[in-house]
């Protein structure tokens, strides 16, 4: 005679947590992704002022918010706003004999774009500029020296300065339209919008525009010798050119817009 044993009881609690377990796993990083994640923190730093010469500055703040301006002579100041999610971003600063090297830096594998830093930096008026903020955004205002500014899908915004100018965006956008008072300026922008008013005629105007839309005013009446190139679509005011000008104006259009006129006048 045979005796039945009792069936062993089904642990459905363990598959339970299981279950859990791996959902928890999966949404929480998916959750973070499409935008619901916590207050990041914020910090501002202390100003840090050195009062030594120099001139030029260096500055490095991929996904940052740069703002650079003249302040005292044989002084530079910077003051920064950190934000973070997981990692706290790292400011470094090196000087090189004069020059003064700033840079921000975040985790390479940032996904959640959660690392950033603002940045507040005064130079003295005539100091050369080089600033990269790739998808943030810089403004640069009130300086004498060269400037050479770049982004990606970022912006940049310049205003009031009268030393040599180069500024590129890729996607982003540039504009100026106060006080740009350069002899040599210089932009170029690939599929992002590109937006100038020069108060003073340019010696040398180089610009250009890929499949992104450009229009840039010059003093009225002022004349130039106009290099286009061949097969470019770009848009003059009646009367700007003139071969036997001294200035120059280079100017570039892909499959884009790029109009050059005076202020009030719409170029065609």
């Amino acid at each position: 005679m045979s005796v039945s044993r009792p069936a062993r009881p089904r642990r459905r609690w363990i598959w339970a947590i299981v279950a859990l377990a791996t959902a928890t796993a999966l949404i929480s990083p998916l959750a973070l992704l499409v935008g619901v994640k916590p207050a990041p923190h914020r910090e501002y730093g202390p100003v840090r002022v050195y009062d030594r010469a120099v001139t030029a500055i260096r500055v490095s703040a991929p996904g940052g918010a740069v703002a650079i301006t003249a302040g005292r002579p044989g002084q530079v100041s910077i003051a920064s706003t950190l934000a973070w999610l997981v990692t706290k971003p790292a400011i470094r600063e090196r000087w090189r004999g004069t020059t003064l090297a700033v840079s921000v830096h975040c985790p390479a594998s940032d996904l959640l774009a959660d690392c950033s830093a603002s940045l507040v930096v005064h130079v003295p008026h005539a100091a050369e500029v080089v600033a990269a903020v790739g998808t943030g955004n810089a403004t640069v205002t009130g300086l004498a020296g060269p400037v050479r500014v770049t982004a990606t899908s970022g912006s940049l915004a310049l205003a009031r300065l009268s030393g040599p100018l180069w500024a590129t965006a890729t996607s982003g956008s540039i504009t100026g339209m106060t006080g740009l008072r350069s002899a040599r300026l210089t932009a170029d922008v690939g599929s992002g919008s590109l937006a100038l008013g020069l108060d003073r005629a340019p010696r040398s105007l180089s610009l250009t525009v890929g499949s992104g839309s450009g229009h840039v005013t010059v003093p009225l009446g002022t004349r130039y010798r106009i290099d286009t190139g061949p097969g470019n679509a770009v848009h003059l005011s009646p009367g700007m050119s003139n071969q036997a000008a001294a200035s120059l104006i280079a100017a570039e259009a892909g499959s884009g817009t790029l109009t050059i006129g005076y202020p009030g006048e719409l170029p065609g």
